[in-house]
């Protein structure tokens, strides 16, 4: 009802909203998105890093967590939503994350054949598919030209990400289909599913930097669950628009 209320007021309709909650699978019955969502416990240092970034005091480019052409989050945001996850199952010992990283392949090409607005509209519809996917929980960011980073909290079940890059693969896959055959569309992704045994952030995105480097090296390569540390519990799945299958 006060989301409702806020959203109804145009004094109030612009005011970021942050929901703390317990139930996550509450947060899709809201009736207004909220910027953002934390999954209890939080503690006010990580509460007030994650507000201040949301609504910073200067209102320039360099300050704000969204990138500017899709909307989603940019990089620096999403380290630090990275950081609270990772603080988040160090306190909670049970609990799992995991991180996505999917590339899309051919984004130069696309722009020397096409120019930079065909380029820009294949990433800005890219970036709306994942918000169609994704939970609300989720955190989506471009964090380079052509590589979206997805956040995926509260994993109960080792299945769940390679679930969720399934989805997306399936979307992106149709999406890419229908660019023209001569870009060859091609795109990838490589999870880590963590928890506590990683030291930082920076140790996440470079093990997730690895699988994405290994699913670019077979594009033949469908799916493959790696069993052995370091990548103990890392899924890598790999995919081919329907251009070149």
């Amino acid at each position: 009802e006060i989301l409702k209320r806020m959203h109804a007021d145009e004094r109030l309709k612009s005011v970021p909203v942050v929901v703390i909650t317990a139930h996550s699978h509450l947060i899709e019955t809201l009736p207004v998105k909220p910027q953002l969502v934390l999954i209890k416990p939080v503690n006010i240092e990580q509460l007030t890093n994650l507000v201040l970034r949301i609504c910073p005091t200067e209102k320039t480019l360099d300050s704000l967590p969204w990138d500017v052409l899709t909307g989603v989050y940019n990089r620096s945001f999403f380290v630090a939503r990275l950081a609270y996850a990772l603080e988040r199952v160090k306190q909670l010992q049970q609990n799992k994350f995991a991180v996505l990283y999917l590339d899309l392949e051919n984004s130069n090409k696309i722009n020397f054949l096409f120019g930079a607005e065909y380029n820009k509209r294949a990433i800005k519809e890219t970036a709306a598919l994942l918000k169609t996917i994704l939970r609300p929980t989720d955190t989506i960011a471009r964090i380079s030209e052509s590589v979206f980073a997805i956040l995926i909290e509260e994993v109960y079940n080792h299945d769940t990400p390679i679930l969720v890059a399934l989805r997306v693969q399936n979307k992106v896959r149709k999406y890419l289909g229908k660019l023209e055959n001569e870009l060859q569309a091609r795109a990838h992704v490589g999870i880590v599913l963590c928890g506590d045994e990683y030291a930082s952030v920076d140790d996440i995105l470079y093990e997730v930097d690895q699988v994405l480097a290994l699913a670019k090296s077979d594009p033949k390569k469908m799916l493959d669950v790696f069993r052995s540390k370091p990548i103990d519990a890392i899924k890598n799945v790999d995919f081919l628009s329907p251009a070149r299958s």
